[in-house]
């Protein structure tokens, strides 16, 4: 009797566990920018005097996971990892939709059905299909409804969904209601906002509560009047915010005055240097008595602390100076990324390749787009294949998977077969760890984590793929 009481408890127990848990897609966003956009922008900005910054800053965000969603069949969470960063908790049975701020721990009920676009003609739903990130999609279209105006093509989202997943919604996204499945790719004038990775995982069902200890507010909006309060320079200085002419100043500490508000935004000091915006002059390099250091005022200014120096960009090219403002290279390009290890990858042209620290060209201009590098490899897409190739040499080294990256090791990789299920292999194509992970981050001293598909615990992994115990 004993015994039948105890298998009756632990059936309890365990079936208790298993309605405890949910399993759902996440989806990894990220922004694309193809070469039409540059075309559609000229047009829009005649003088182009701001074209080459905003392309060369959006295209900063490739492959960065600007957007998380974690999609279950009736509750869906999407979390913001990019400038207005927030998360939302949705119910599409209950018909509910919370907004969290984790910073103030607290969150806001806000109205379930958003505001309709009503520039939006009806939705055209479309036979024609392609593959996203392992998930095949069907195609909806909106078209701008401008019938009253003169223009030559009536604009369109295009939106590219999967069937499989429960839909989902944010933001000014409203009209994605009317899709009839998770939107994996939102494309309008070469912009494309686009889920680089999808897979599966087991979550708990408290992963869609709200967290204990969070206090409901009527609005998370922000108050614009204690947003921009003094913000911390460092150096005993601070930057201070007019509200009546929407710029920064600088002063002491004890509230002697350095500057009148007169720029647009300013960034911390590092070793007594800041980068300020001045509006329509530009950025510039600051000292801590506000004295522009740089002599010149650049269309773009960004400190890459793997060069301990700064990239610029001044008449549509993009370089490296010093903390004075002079050149450091004698080579500018369109655009490059920031440097990961001792390598970056340029634009130019339409064409991709890489270069060293000196601003000189390691890997030779190609057709080919170069996605990611470390220090050892590039990773190219063609053909919507990936293909791995050492920078040193040039040379060749593995491709045939959905998915490729660099790992930051030596003889590792990280590849899906499937674009959901990832795993560890060498130069070979051997498998040194199963395609049984959501994720794996990049080696750093020759270590990894990685969290395997329906578990909600993160593991240590060394370069042979053995699991590392703490």
């Amino acid at each position: 009797m004993m015994k039948k009481i105890i298998s009756l408890i632990l059936l309890v127990i365990s079936s208790q566990y298993l309605i405890a848990q949910e399993e759902v897609y996440k989806i990894d966003y990220t922004l694309f920018v193809d070469d039409s956009f540059k075309s559609n922008l000229q047009d829009i900005d005649s003088t182009n005097e701001n074209a080459d910054l905003l392309i060369s800053m959006l295209e900063g965000f490739k492959n960065e996971s600007l957007l998380s969603a974690w999609v279950g069949k009736e509750k869906n969470k999407i979390q913001s990892n990019y400038l207005d960063v927030w998360i939302q908790l949705r119910d599409t049975k209950a018909k509910t939709l919370v907004r969290l701020d984790n910073s103030n721990s607290t969150y806001s009920t806000i109205a379930y059905n958003g505001e309709p676009n009503l520039l939006l003609k009806p939705v055209q739903l479309s036979t024609e299909t392609k593959i996203i990130a392992g998930q095949e999609c069907k195609l909806a279209i909106f078209e701008f409804d401008f019938e009253d105006m003169e223009i030559e093509e009536t604009p369109k989202i295009e939106v590219w969904y999967s069937e499989k997943i429960p839909q989902i919604v944010w933001g000014e996204y409203q009209y994605l209601t009317d899709v009839p499945g998770a939107a994996l790719e939102i494309s309008t004038s070469g912009v494309s906002f686009i889920a680089k990775n999808v897979s599966k995982l087991t979550v708990p069902n408290s992963f869609f509560e709200i967290p204990d200890g969070y206090t409901e507010v009527d609005s998370l909006d922000p108050d614009y009047s204690e947003m921009f309060e003094n913000i911390e320079m460092g150096e005993g200085i601070l930057a201070y915010f007019d509200q009546d002419l929407n710029k920064y100043g600088m002063k002491k500490e004890n509230g002697e005055i350095i500057t009148e508000p007169i720029f647009g935004s300013i960034t911390p000091f590092n070793n007594k240097i800041a980068i300020a915006f001045y509006d329509l002059d530009g950025f510039a390099l600051i000292d801590v008595n506000g004295k522009n250091i740089s002599k010149t005022n650049f269309e773009y200014i960004g400190f890459d602390p793997e060069l301990n120096a700064y990239q610029y960009m001044l008449d549509g090219r993009m370089s490296m100076m010093d903390d004075k403002g002079n050149p450091i290279w004698k080579n500018s390009y369109e655009y490059f990324t920031p440097f990961t290890g001792n390598y970056s990858i340029i634009s130019e042209n339409g064409q991709s390749g890489v270069i060293d620290k000196k601003g000189d060209i390691v890997v030779p201009l190609t057709e080919h787009i170069i996605v990611s590098n470390d220090n050892f490899h590039y990773i190219t897409e063609e053909k919507n294949e990936f293909k791995a190739y050492e920078i040193k040499s040039n040379k060749f080294v593995i491709s045939g998977y959905t998915f490729l990256s660099t790992t930051n090791s030596e003889n590792v990789f990280k590849a899906s077969e499937d674009g959901e299920n990832f795993g560890l292999i060498n130069k070979n194509g051997e498998v040194i760890l199963p395609y049984d992970y959501v994720y794996i981050s990049d080696f750093t001293n020759g270590l990894a984590t990685a969290m395997k598909n329906g578990e909600n615990e993160e593991v240590t992994i060394n370069t042979l793929g053995e699991i590392i115990n703490d």
